[in-house]
């Protein structure tokens, strides 16, 4: 059960940064300034619809294969 090398591999695999996707941080980006400016506007029903679809994928393929 205990292999030393398989842990290593596993932690030098964790720690580096090429498996990083970088277009991460600029699609988050995009995503906050969207919703701050759809809240300064007051579009609450934009902001309903956004979240009732990150609603629906979390339902659908996060939460359902866990039941």
């Amino acid at each position: 059960m205990n292999q030393p090398e398989l842990t290593q591999q596993a932690l030098s695999i964790l720690r580096s940064p090429d498996h990083f996707r970088w277009y991460v941080i600029p699609l988050l980006a995009l995503v906050i300034y969207v919703y701050t400016n759809e809240i300064s506007k007051k579009n609450w029903k934009g902001i309903a619809a956004g979240l009732s679809l990150y609603l629906v994928h979390f339902l659908c393929y996060d939460w359902k294969p866990k039941v």
